[in-house]
């Protein structure tokens, strides 16, 4: 029905959120900036929250689209409702880093190499953590002091939807 009176060439209502058919408010164009701003100019943790359906994850798919040059590597992880290690997992295969052991220190190793390589290139690494507030007691307590002043030094860039 929207095809053919609009004249679409696909259906823009699909189950999935689809940047193509962001409607670029100037609102969302400020959004989006400060969010990029945050990431690029490496300032910690970026959070962006709003009510259900309001396009939070639209926009984080805009964003990632906007972001993946070569110096902004990203990890978008749409599910936290992982194990650690299966978290842990996903992010760097998403970074693209293959992971050669399933041992936690082995892993947080690895990826502390490849962050700080890429932190001595002048390389940003940004991790989006769609529906952060669904993250388990234990993936908080992972990121935790240590942990979190390790990966905001280490310039993750982390936009948090809700």
């Amino acid at each position: 029905m929207y095809r053919a009176f609009f004249g679409l060439q696909t259906h823009p209502f699909g189950v999935n959120p689809d940047p193509r058919f962001l409607c670029m408010l100037p609102h969302l164009k400020e959004v989006l900036a400060c969010l990029a701003y945050g990431i690029r100019r490496r300032k910690g943790f970026v959070v962006l929250t709003g009510e259900v359906g309001t396009g939070k994850t639209t926009l984080i798919k805009t964003l990632l689209s906007s972001l993946n040059s070569g110096d902004v590597a990203t990890s978008f992880v749409f599910n936290p409702q992982l194990e650690v290690l299966d978290f842990l997992e996903f992010m760097m295969a998403d970074f693209g880093i293959e992971v050669r052991s399933r041992i936690k220190s082995q892993m947080l190793l690895q990826l502390n190499q490849w962050l700080i390589n890429r932190h001595r290139l002048g390389m940003t690494s940004a991790l989006i953590i769609d529906e952060a507030q669904d993250l388990s007691l234990a993936m908080l307590e992972e990121s935790g002091d240590g942990n979190r002043k390790a990966v905001a030094n280490r310039t993750f860039g982390a936009a948090r939807t809700r």
